[in-house]
């Protein structure tokens, strides 16, 4: 299959936040059923259309930047990051004495719930008494501490 000359430069755009980039950002094919300037073959491609909040914004050009960005993610990326995830949120369980010890406050009986942000890991222990405790550990710290492990 040959790359378009547009689908070449859509790959070295540099602009981190492009609508080429975007996930609401869908090609708009022409159709023989169609009329006007929208009749055509459906490999033929019109322009872009931005899908955001059940309304299509035409676009005859494919790089430019708004306040609406969402990131494209690669399904495959995004299953090995969520393997990634599990198997970290399993090591925090495995070590979690330890990891009680250094981020946990108060007499603590076990640890209930660990997620991830982009800047912090999140958690929830309940304490001897039966109060549950939601906190949050600055990512640097829990790195930190997960290379010391």
């Amino acid at each position: 299959m040959k790359i378009s000359s547009e689908d070449q430069k859509s790959q070295m755009c540099t602009n981190a936040y492009c609508c080429c980039k975007c996930a609401s950002q869908y090609p708009i094919f022409a159709h023989p059923w169609n009329s006007g300037p929208f009749k055509g073959s459906i490999s033929t491609r019109l322009g872009w259309g931005c899908l955001i909040e059940g309304r299509i914004t035409f676009f005859d050009f494919e790089h430019t930047e708004c306040e609406m960005f969402t990131p494209k993610y690669d399904e495959n990326d995004f299953q090995s990051a969520l393997k990634a995830i599990d198997a970290e949120i399993g090591y925090i369980f495995d070590k979690e004495e330890l990891f009680l010890e250094k981020f946990g406050k108060g007499n603590i009986m076990n640890l209930t719930t660990v997620s991830f942000a982009s800047t912090s890991v999140k958690i929830v222990y309940v304490l001897d008494c039966g109060q549950h405790v939601s906190d949050s550990v600055p990512m640097d710290d829990y790195l930190a501490w997960r290379g010391k492990q």
